[in-house]
C-alpha cells in the first residue's frame, strides 16, 4: 500500500486517541489533556503519546504530536515477524489563535478535524500488517 494509506489508518487513530483521552469540547482543555498525556506517555486505545511541540511556520504557529504505536501493537506485529517499534508520526495541528476569527473552530473536535499526519515514506510497507493487527471501531462491530 501506498503513504496516504498509511497516513489516513494513522490519522484515524491518533484522533480517536486523542478524543477519548481528553474527553472534553473545550479545546483549551482539550490541548491541556494532550499535555498530560504526553508527559505520562499515555497509552491510549493502540497509540502511545510520545512528545508535544510548537514551531512556527511561515508566520503560523503548529503544533506538532509525535506518537508511536502501543506495545500491545508492536507485540502483535511482532508474533507476525514484522518489527514496527520504529514507527512514529505527527498528528499536526494549527494554533487556533493562528486562525481568523472566520476560520477558528468552535469545539475541539472541530479543531482536530484540521489534524494532518505526517510519515516518513519509508515506513508505507507497515500499512498492511498495520491494518490487520489494528482492531478498528468499524471493523469491531
Amino acid at each position: 500500500m501506498n503513504i496516504e494509506h498509511l497516513e489516513e489508518l494513522l490519522r484515524e487513530i491518533s484522533l480517536s486517541a486523542v478524543a477519548n483521552y481528553a474527553e472534553t469540547d473545550d479545546i483549551e482543555s482539550m490541548f491541556k489533556s494532550i499535555a498530560a498525556a504526553v508527559a505520562t506517555r499515555a497509552i491510549v486505545d493502540c497509540v502511545q503519546f510520545e512528545e508535544l511541540w510548537e514551531e512556527s511556520i511561515d508566520e503560523s504557529t503548529i503544533l506538532f504530536i509525535n506518537f508511536k504505536l502501543s506495545p500491545t501493537v508492536c507485540q502483535a506485529a511482532y508474533d507476525e515477524e514484522i518489527s514496527v517499534n520504529e514507527l512514529t508520526w505527527n498528528l499536526i495541528l494549527p494554533d487556533v489563535n493562528d486562525l481568523d476569527k472566520a476560520e477558528r473552530p468552535e469545539t475541539a473536535y472541530d479543531w482536530l478535524e484540521l489534524a494532518n499526519v505526517f510519515v516518513e515514506d519509508e515506513f508505507s510497507p507497515f500499512y498492511d500488517c498495520l491494518s490487520q493487527v489494528i482492531v478498528r471501531e468499524d471493523e469491531a462491530d
